[in-house]
């Protein structure tokens, strides 16, 4: 600088100081540095929240694969049971009729051998 604009800088300085404009610009600028640093902070708070609420809604979603996927082998598992029980029901209906069956055999030669008893017993 000039020391002529250097001059009039001063005078300008000396002026402001005079009516204490200095001291308010300072006070100003310098709560406005402040507001500044107070909005930094928050916005860094509001990203650490918006980074904790991403990794939540991360452990949530894997959550949620899990119990997607043991559904899925509860389903089986219900799935194979209901064919097992078809199965057995199957069997039980086979053995019912294999027994009715059997029954059927055993009283007939049950009777079958009472008429012959009977012959028998007629004949002496």
């Amino acid at each position: 600088m000039k020391d002529a604009d250097l001059k009039v800088a001063n005078e300008w300085q000396r002026e402001l100081d005079r009516h204490g404009f200095m001291q308010q610009c300072t006070k100003l600028l310098q709560m406005m540095e402040d507001k500044v640093s107070e909005s930094a902070k928050l916005m860094e708070e509001k990203e650490k929240k918006v980074e904790r609420s991403e990794q939540e809604r991360e452990k949530l979603r894997n959550r949620l694969s899990e119990v997607e996927l043991g559904l899925l082998r509860v389903e089986d598992e219900k799935r194979e049971l209901q064919h097992r029980i078809k199965e057995l029901d199957h069997s039980l209906k086979q053995s019912n009729e294999l027994n009715g069956q059997l029954e059927n055999k055993h009283y007939h030669e049950e009777r079958r051998l009472k008429n012959k008893l009977r012959q028998l017993d007629e004949v002496n």
